[in-house]
């Protein structure tokens, strides 16, 4: 049974005016990116434009694996970040933390499983225990359900380079999607890779192993 339901969709079109798609009064348009190798420390996500929103579909293998983002920051801007996770029942609590580190955050007050640079500091966002009951969401544009996990919507003045963190504190890796930035804005490179990752995402092939919604 779906609890928590709320409708992610967009109103867009293509600079020619050829193509609209439509659903709920609240607009989420994510360029879609696969992982295609497990990010590392030294092979990180590189998004230098922040504010742009991208969905990235990765995996985490272990508990231990960590994937990195590195955010390019030049100027003032907001920083908005966010995991969803495919609505399996096999997923149910399949739970990745995240966490900001870069200039003027925080200093950690927690023990963590990386290092935060000297000068540089961190925001922690966790998802609910284990058991507690998540919301879901249907994304118009791969035509699916997830699980919504924790958001970071934050205002950064100092530039440098920024990292977003995603792990899984405990159990077995899976399937997720971090999402990064939260302004829609479609290049024209952009939309080849749209229509084709999108096409591989409604077919699940992203994901390892069986789904069978809970």
């Amino acid at each position: 049974m779906r609890t928590n339901f709320s409708c992610l969709g967009a109103s867009w079109r293509t600079s020619a005016g050829a193509v609209y798609l439509a659903c709920c009064a609240q607009a989420v348009a994510h360029v879609p990116y696969f992982e295609e190798s497990d990010l590392s420390a030294a092979q990180p996500f590189m998004i230098r434009d922040v504010e742009q929103s991208k969905a990235i579909y990765a995996y985490l293998e272990s508990a231990e694996d960590q994937d990195p983002y590195l955010l390019v920051v030049s100027e003032p801007v907001q920083i908005y970040v966010k995991v969803i996770i495919p609505y399996c029942a096999s997923y149910a609590d399949f739970r990745p933390s995240f966490a900001l580190i870069g200039p003027g955050l925080p200093a950690p007050d927690a023990e963590l499983p990386f290092n935060v640079p000297q000068g540089h500091g961190v925001i922690v966002r966790h998802d609910l225990p284990a058991g507690a009951t998540r919301p879901s969401m249907y994304e118009f544009f791969s035509d699916q359900f997830y699980f919504e996990g924790p958001v970071l919507d934050i205002d950064v003045t100092e530039t440098g380079n920024y990292r977003v963190i995603y792990w899984q504190p405990e159990g077995d890796g899976g399937d997720y999607v971090a999402i990064v930035g939260r302004r829609e804005d479609f290049r024209p490179e952009d939309w080849e890779r749209s229509f084709t990752n999108t096409r591989e995402i409604r077919k699940r092939t992203y994901i390892h192993g069986p789904c069978v919604e809970p």
